[in-house]
């Protein structure tokens, strides 16, 4: 809950300091994160389709935010 609401403030003030299309790009870094977090902490298998995935969509974050 607190660090929910901590997220949601500090997203509010990178809005207000840049372009909404470059905080949504960097937000959606957490993506990669948990994928690596998922691999390394939990020993999921099968990262490499996930990883394939979530690159895939973050080259249409960035030429979102290119544009």
């Amino acid at each position: 809950g607190l660090c929910q609401g901590m997220v949601l403030l500090c997203f509010m003030k990178a809005i207000s300091l840049t372009l909404v299309a470059r905080v949504v790009g960097v937000k959606r870094l957490s993506i990669l994160f948990s994928i690596v977090i998922g691999a390394v902490v939990f020993r999921e298998q099968e990262v490499h389709h996930r990883f394939v995935a979530a690159s895939i969509m973050l080259l249409g974050v960035l030429v979102m935010t290119m544009a």
